[in-house]
């Protein structure tokens, strides 16, 4: 079992203070009712699964905080921290102390580096890893010779699809749900060359309102309710699946998986 230690970050501060992916606008302003409503939401499917789940405390300064997934990738104790965009550099500093003080050992990527929002462990030793929007190429060998993974390049089509969480589930080990159409065709044609893996097709509709971006511990699933397909195929195969509302959320461009770094992916 996996992803059943979750850090997450409460939203007490999240707004729309920039624009850095194509679902942001400073003038649509979430509902800060329905946002918490939402978040206590994904905290209480979480508890019903089992999760553990630890908080780094928000700063006012930081809005998009609670998007704990993309401040590091992580291998047993060992963390590479992410190389986020201006805006969201100040996250950086709160998430390496957390992790320090856990007991973690932490590495400062020196490229553009999107975190486990980017970088999904398979469960098969490897990680599919994004590149070209939010992760520069030259990440992947220092992930690579950091954490001793083996590297999955993708390229997802446009910045719709700004990072790999958007398009990829890990499911179980070697078990991945996958919108195909949001992937160029030479990444495509990797993921199905691979024997270690096997995938659940995701339909477009679906994707766009975030269906991939839920947490998994290989048996239990939480993902938001705009993908009643993937629920339904998920549940045909056994997962135990919970679904939440990140309507709010979405209006920074996450959902269910962003809100949750997991300290133990593999």
């Amino acid at each position: 079992m996996y992803n059943r230690h979750l850090l997450m970050c409460r939203p007490d501060h999240f707004r729309i203070a920039y624009q850095i992916n194509p679902y942001m606008h400073t003038n649509i302003q979430p509902d800060s009712t329905e946002l918490q409503t939402e978040y206590e939401a994904i905290l209480e499917a979480h508890t019903v699964a089992g999760h553990t789940i630890s908080f780094v405390e928000p700063d006012p300064a930081q809005p998009d905080m609670t998007y704990t997934a993309n401040v590091a990738l992580i291998r047993g104790k060992k963390a590479v921290l992410g190389n986020l965009p201006p805006e969201r550099a100040g996250e950086l500093p709160h998430a390496k102390r957390w992790l320090e003080a856990a007991g973690y050992e932490v590495v400062e990527c020196p490229y553009l580096f999107s975190g486990q929002g980017d970088a999904l462990p398979t469960g098969t030793g490897a990680v599919i890893k994004g590149r070209g929007w939010r992760s520069d190429p030259r990440s992947d060998d220092f992930v690579r010779k950091s954490l001793g993974y083996e590297i999955i390049p993708i390229q997802t089509i446009s910045p719709e699809w700004y990072d790999d969480d958007l398009v990829f589930s890990i499911i179980a080990p070697g078990l991945i749900a996958v919108c195909w159409e949001a992937l160029d065709k030479p990444s495509q044609k990797l993921l199905r060359s691979r024997s270690d893996l096997d995938f659940i097709d995701v339909g477009l509709n679906e994707a766009k309102n975030f269906a991939c971006n839920l947490v998994s511990d290989g048996r239990n699933v939480i993902m938001n309710d705009a993908g009643p397909l993937l629920a339904a195929a998920l549940r045909n195969r056994g997962f135990t699946v919970q679904t939440v509302s990140t309507n709010q959320l979405k209006l920074g461009g996450g959902g269910v998986r962003c809100t949750a770094l997991a300290l133990d992916p593999s």
